[in-house]
């Protein structure tokens, strides 16, 4: 049998587990079949979170806080002395900072293979960061993506070479939304003080502007006049919750919204929903969308990104344009008017969910991967 492949995998840390990405990597981490392949996590530092976890993988930490850090060069000289003492067959980077250093890290250090990850579309990156990129580009011999949305922006924003990409779906342990049942359904509306005859349209997303959750609140103004029982939840936190808070009171809308924060409990959460919603302006593949699929939800979705891939309009869920103002709407009146043709859709949807986008799968298709690197 073939020795395992060593992989460096270089992010600059994990604040939560949570997080896309993060949770992503983690999975990986845990689950690649070590016969196959020995995994090392790389970090330019160590967070809080990070600071109370054991791990069953080797964490090296470079002490360093940003690729333009004045410690920079420290960090690519311990960096080269770990491939030196562990001979690392790939090295795959994660976020800008990571995938800026760890290419750079891992060409002087002559690792055989960089591949670089592209996990959203681009919208955060600076004129700086996209030019080094471009320059990177030439080093960087493999690009993982996790949709066709985030190959074609990154083409297109830093001129990557189209051959060099691979994608593979994220995956999820959908196991979890396997074994929900009434009484979890129950209890978690018994929590937020909703009955049974309520209709709970919901979104799991963190509160911040690329997420647009105004237009959620902008749909239920509209429809609640029309519908008897609608209730809206945000499940998640962050800098839009004040102004969303603002705007539901300015439409006297407060009695309809529950903002409840984050949740670790999300298979129970989404059983206590009835639709989900995914309002975003940029996703690249949503861990969120997934768990939706998988939790049997009819699904209302913006047209971008990744979404059109998980999602196949009226089959597996309801899409609508970014710029029409009344496709959320309009696509809930659908799901609203027409229960029937909408769990039949919501069917479908969890069946792609399990066959499609499993951790098992996910975590295989990566071992393929890397042998066909190797």
């Amino acid at each position: 049998m073939s020795e395992p492949i060593k992989i460096a995998y270089v992010i600059d840390t994990i604040v939560t587990p949570s997080a896309g990405t993060e949770k992503q990597l983690l999975y990986l981490l845990n689950g690649l079949n070590r016969d196959k392949v020995t995994p090392y996590l790389v970090c330019f530092y160590q967070s809080e979170w990070m600071k109370t976890q054991t791990f069953n993988f080797p964490i090296y930490y470079l002490n360093l806080r940003s690729f333009f850090s004045p410690d920079i060069f420290k960090a690519y000289r311990l960096f080269k002395k770990l491939h030196q003492q562990q001979r690392f067959d790939i090295v795959q980077t994660f976020f800008k900072d990571g995938n800026m250093f760890g290419t750079v890290a891992a060409h002087f250090a002559k690792v055989p293979a960089v591949v670089s990850s592209r996990r959203n579309i681009g919208y955060w990156h600076n004129k700086i960061q996209i030019s080094i990129l471009r320059f990177l580009e030439s080093r960087t011999t493999h690009f993982l993506a996790n949709s066709q949305a985030a190959v074609d922006m990154t083409i297109e924003i830093e001129k990557a070479n189209k051959d060099k990409f691979k994608i593979i779906y994220n995956g999820l342990d959908l196991k979890k939304f396997q074994s929900t049942d009434q009484t979890q359904r129950e209890n978690k509306r018994n929590e937020w003080k909703c009955s049974n005859t309520d209709i709970i349209i919901g979104t799991v997303a963190n509160l911040r502007p690329v997420k647009r959750l105004h237009t959620v609140v902008e749909a239920a103004k509209a429809l609640i006049p029309q519908y008897q029982n609608l209730k809206f939840i945000f499940i998640g936190e962050g800098p839009d919750r004040e102004s969303l808070e603002s705007l539901i009171s300015q439409y006297n809308l407060s009695e309809y919204f529950l903002l409840p924060g984050s949740s670790q409990e999300i298979p129970s959460v989404l059983a206590a929903f009835d639709i989900a919603l995914l309002t975003s302006s940029n996703e690249s593949f949503s861990n969120s969308l997934i768990e939706y699929m998988a939790s049997n939800l009819p699904i209302a979705a913006t047209r971008v990104g990744g979404n059109s891939e998980a999602i196949t309009h009226n089959e597996t869920g309801l899409l609508y344009e970014l710029e029409d103002k009344n496709g959320l709407t309009n696509s809930l009146k659908f799901i609203l008017d027409n229960k029937e043709k909408s769990q039949s859709i919501a069917d479908k949807a969890k069946e792609k969910a399990f066959t499609e986008y499993s951790i098992e799968k996910m975590i295989l298709n990566h071992e393929e991967y890397y042998r066909e690197i190797v």
